[in-house]
């Protein structure tokens, strides 16, 4: 895979974009990095709402093009159960699409490429930030 998934976008935003979540390995050396299915959807969901931005279009569609997506199979469904559960002890809550990416992240044992600091509230998640230098 192109170690350069974000095409020209290097460091986890699209142009116009609020928020971004990907995954890659947690070894350094490994350069897989994927997306989650529901990560895809809300990137369609919001090209949807954007339809004249073409350049947006454009670095999106190469985007997923050179990235995997993976399933939110049923695996995942038992990590969003027990980190749900934890959540819900600790008294923190997140978005129910955040909470999804979060559990299919930990599912995997990935690094969680966001910005988006919700997900610092998730015990056990390795979050970073490519949006900080």
């Amino acid at each position: 895979m192109n170690e350069s998934i974000h095409a020209r976008h290097e460091h986890g935003r699209f142009p116009h974009s609020r928020s971004f979540s990907c995954f890659k390995a947690s070894d350094r050396n490994s350069p897989w990095q994927c997306i989650s299915a529901v990560t895809k959807g809300e990137i369609a969901f919001g090209l949807k709402r954007r339809p004249a931005d073409q350049a947006l279009c454009t670095v999106v569609t190469e985007f997923l093009r050179r990235v995997d997506v993976l399933p939110w199979d049923s695996e995942v469904t038992d990590t969003y159960r027990a980190m749900r559960a934890e959540l819900e002890r600790l008294g923190k809550t997140l978005g129910a699409l955040d909470m999804m990416i979060g559990a299919h992240a930990l599912s995997l044992g990935a690094v969680l490429i966001s910005n988006e600091q919700a997900f610092r509230s998730v015990p056990g998640l390795n979050l970073e930030d490519w949006t900080r230098n």
